[in-house]
């Protein structure tokens, strides 16, 4: 006789009819059949809630090695997988016990990673996959490096890359293709524009690492996001002003700038130039203007 503790989804399968019918247990995860039992010969089932999958998931260059770090849960170990496409995963760890894995020998190409959580041989889905990381031992050509994180109720990505008239044509049209909507994920997009520039491969001698942010308006969205621990807004642009003084890009300091058009759905004034404080690395970086003409001005 079988004893079963189980976190999936079940079924009981009946095959055949009358007399010849023979009950089947089937255990599921994500949509696939992962065990089978003859239900006579199951003694005990117990059900358990889901373990939690894995979140904030970052991937980060340093010296030929890659190390993957994300938010854990408690009581597990973590399956860690890598893949060269984003689409086909295979296992390269197993049994970590902390929130961070280092890959010595990673893909010469691109390398995305995600992780699993496992609490007593139950396995929790899948985290996020991580940021692509392309390492290379050469260096970088210098120059100044450009990349867009565009928002509404979604995140846009231009990938980071060095600007001459090919790339700034591209980023103009990327920018013209934006659509305008009331959510705004600010917060988010600052997030994930500074965990972008820390998991890209930047030019051993960089001189500067600036994110400048444009808004019209307050945050509307990113505490619904899936992966954010944060219940309120402050304590998101607090957090985000934490990481822009505390963290940094390639070695380099982060100098933060904020630009605010206020829009004339801003109902709270006060909120909007407390965002452009906070998302800034100190208060003179944070401008309020009234029109694109100061915009101009400003970084002319």
């Amino acid at each position: 006789m079988k004893k079963i503790i189980c976190a999936l989804a079940i079924t009981i399968l009946a095959l055949g009819v009358a007399a010849d019918t023979h009950k089947v247990l089937q255990i599921f995860q994500g949509g696939q059949v992962t065990h089978s039992f003859n239900i006579e010969d199951v003694e005990y089932m117990e059900i358990t809630d889901a373990i939690d999958a894995p979140t904030g998931i970052t991937a980060k260059y340093t010296s030929g090695s890659i190390t993957v770090s994300w938010n854990g849960t408690e009581g597990a170990t973590y399956n860690v997988y890598r893949s060269a496409d984003g689409t086909s995963f295979a296992l390269i760890a197993q049994g970590i016990t902390t929130t961070t894995y280092t890959d010595t020998k990673p893909l010469t190409a691109t390398n995305y990673y995600r992780v699993e959580a496992v609490i007593d041989d139950i396995t929790s889905e899948p985290s996020e996959i991580s940021e692509p990381i392309i390492p290379n031992s050469e260096a970088l050509e210098e120059g100044l490096y450009l990349g867009i994180m565009g928002f509404n109720y979604d995140i846009y990505k231009y990938p980071l890359s060095k600007l001459d008239q090919n790339s700034i044509s591209n980023a103009n049209n990327f920018i013209d293709a934006l659509a305008i909507d009331r959510q705004t994920l600010l917060y988010y997009s600052v997030d994930q524009a500074i965990t972008t520039m820390q998991s890209c491969r930047l030019p051993d001698n960089l001189m500067n690492a600036a994110i400048v942010t444009f808004t019209d308006g307050l945050d509307m969205g990113s505490l619904m996001v899936d992966g954010v621990s944060y219940e309120e807004d402050e304590e998101y642009s607090a957090a985000l002003n934490a990481r822009i003084k505390n963290e940094n890009i390639a070695g380099m300091p982060i100098t933060a700038y904020t630009i605010g058009v206020k829009g004339k759905d801003v109902t709270d004034v006060n909120k909007f130039r407390s965002n452009l404080q906070m998302l800034a690395s100190s208060p003179e970086n944070a401008f309020e203007v009234s029109d694109i003409s100061e915009v101009k001005a400003i970084l002319s």
